[in-house]
């Protein structure tokens, strides 16, 4: 069966929220101090689901501090079937292998983590549709289950066979350890998990005793390296071999032995051969190390649970481990991150988002959706971590608009709290709205605060905007224009185009022109090009006339850009006109200024 992820229930304020985790790398992401680290650390729970093994193994009691009450949690673990391997709930196997083939079948079990840290048992469902059955039902007092088979053409029951559980008396239950059948053998596979912290820690010069186990929190990584280069030398040598690849400085890793009984990691410096303490490589190296040896010594088909990989790490060395974390494709990988490199690496069904609302298996977007929508140019990163969004229609706008907003007097704090979006696809105004309010939808994110903003020149009727509708909500989209034609209507400044013009020439070494650009001059540009042009030219029209008679090549928008940052109020008093189509994102813009 085709493992999709949990449910936890009671973590972290949340009283449900459904964790995506697939092949491959999946991340938990959101601001600070919204669950990522307590969803991450409950996810481990996996580790000590009550199957296989000889005794029940205890959930790890200082981890149930994320919990929402002194009771515990609960966890669900959400399967789909696969005709290969699920197991038979209806005893007429043609029919079954019918079911299996004509709809989506879900097997769904269902754990509570009680405060003694047991993991107990509640029932096993199916979901054939929108019709549900109970296939494990556990007693009342937790030491018999019941096993149920059913007519799936019809839902009628067809049978029922009890089994005894024995295990130990406990809060809540019996804690007991299931059989590894046809039900519960499929969890087998998710128990190999590693949790590596986000408090990556290396001690030097540890006591030399054999470490068999790296704990998350890496402390003892010299002993377990030094181990690990005795008993399992190849996956030493693959360690060394990426640590010197990231950071070619370094040919060798050194795990040495050193008076006093103690263990140190050196680096060996490539040419100098000089040894190098590894605390004072500085934190990135150490944290590198540290992860490269999570992965490559974890058995295959582990679920490596990593908070803040990218922590301490230069966005170079972020892309690496990327690529090291996909050449690693044995394992399952579930991170907690807000890098925008690594939000960017994966298909949005790849992504829970947390936001503070709960979110559950049944409340999921729609992934055909998300990933039609991100296939057309859509970053993760774009959408996810805004508290308010822009959309607009080309790369210009996208770049230009948030520095015109600043030097209008945007607060810097509250412009950084807004994402600007480039709109994809094309169409009408109602067919590129839609595309992204069903990007919107897929990522949970219909409620933001939002504007799509257009060139002035394309402002409809009023009638015509106001039938443009959320297609699932009903309301109206959020759709606004600017109080110009375009963009670079606001960047005809002929202060800040002589200074952007003069600096361009300034940086051109290779030709003998003349570097300094005055007003005077730009303003005669300006009214030849409106004398040849008329009253009426785009903005871009003129700028591009402009450059010409300065003996350069426009490029709208490295050069619209330039002009924005060189852009001042009290030479360009229009760019105040901004807040009039923004003032429903930027409502705090209103009461911090007086426009005129």
């Amino acid at each position: 069966m085709k493992f999709l992820g949990i449910e936890l229930s009671g973590i972290a304020g949340y009283k449900k929220q459904f964790i995506s985790i697939a092949d491959g790398l999946n991340l938990i992401v959101g601001r600070n101090n919204i669950g990522k680290t307590a969803m991450l650390t409950a996810a481990t729970v996996l580790r000590v689901l009550p199957v296989g093994g000889q005794a029940n193994q205890i959930y790890p009691l200082d981890a149930l501090e994320y919990s929402n009450s002194s009771n515990g949690f609960g966890v669900s673990i959400f399967f789909q079937a696969d005709p290969s391997d699920a197991p038979q709930i209806d005893k007429r196997k043609t029919i079954w292998e019918v079911t299996l083939a004509s709809q989506t079948v879900h097997f769904i079990y269902n754990f509570q983590v009680q405060r003694q840290g047991y993991v107990l048992l509640e029932g096993v469902k199916v979901r054939i549709g929108t019709l549900e059955y109970p296939i494990i039902r556990v007693n009342e007092g937790g030491n018999a289950y019941l096993r149920y088979w059913y007519d799936t053409s019809s839902g009628n029951y067809q049978d029922k066979q009890q089994f005894g559980t024995g295990g130990m008396l406990v809060e809540g239950g019996v804690a007991t350890i299931y059989p590894q059948d046809d039900i519960f053998g499929h969890l087998i596979a998710l128990k190999s998990v590693e949790f590596v912290s986000g408090h990556r820690v290396f001690k030097d010069f540890q006591e030399l005793h054999t470490v068999i186990k790296l704990g998350g929190d890496a402390e003892k990584l010299g002993p377990y390296l030094q181990w690990l280069q005795g008993a399992r030398p190849k996956q030493f040598n693959q360690i060394q071999a990426f640590i010197t690849q990231l950071f070619p400085e370094f040919e060798y890793v050194n795990v040495e032995s050193v008076s006093g009984n103690k263990v140190t990691i050196r680096f060996t410096r490539r040419y100098t051969e000089e040894k190098v303490q590894l605390s004072r490589c500085g934190t990135g190296v150490e944290q590198i190390l540290a992860l490269a040896t999570f992965v490559i010594s974890s058995a295959p088909g582990t679920l490596i649970c990593v908070d803040e990989p990218h922590s301490f790490l230069h966005p170079t060395a972020e892309r690496l481990l990327l690529e090291f974390l996909r050449k690693h494709a044995q394992h399952k990988y579930l991170l907690s991150t807000h890098s925008a490199i690594f939000i960017n690496s994966v298909p949005a069904n790849s992504i829970t988002h947390l936001s503070g609302t709960d979110s559950g298996f049944d409340d999921r977007g729609s992934q055909k959706t998300s990933q039609l929508l991100f296939d057309l140019g859509y970053k993760n990163s774009d959408l996810l971590f805004a508290d308010r969004i822009i959309f607009v229609e080309g790369e210009t706008d996208r770049q230009v608009l948030p520095i015109l907003l600043r030097k209008a007097g945007l607060d810097p704090d509250l412009l950084a709290t807004a994402a600007f979006s480039r709109l994809k696809g094309s169409g009408d105004l109602h067919t590129v709205t839609r595309q992204s309010e069903e990007l919107l939808t897929a990522l949970r994110k219909e409620a933001i605060r939002r504007v799509y903003l257009f060139d002035g020149d394309k402002t409809p009727q009023k009638e015509y905007i106001q039938k443009i509708k959320n297609p699932h909500s009903g309301e109206t989209i959020p759709i606004a224009f600017l109080m110009r034609t375009e963009i670079e209507d606001y960047l005809l400044d002929s202060h800040a185009i002589a200074k952007a013009i003069s600096e361009e020439k300034d940086a051109d070494q290779s030709k003998e022109t003349q570097k300094i650009i005055s007003s005077d001059q730009v303003n005669s540009w300006l009214a030849a090009a409106i004398k040849e042009l008329g009253a009426n030219a785009k903005g871009s029209a003129v700028l591009s006339y402009i450059y010409e008679q300065a003996g350069l090549r426009y490029r709208k928008t490295e050069h619209g850009r330039l002009i924005a940052l060189h852009t001042e109020i009290g030479h360009n008093p229009k760019i105040k006109e901004l807040y009039t189509p923004l003032v429903s994102v930027f409502p705090e813009w209103a009461a911090e200024r007086e426009f005129v």
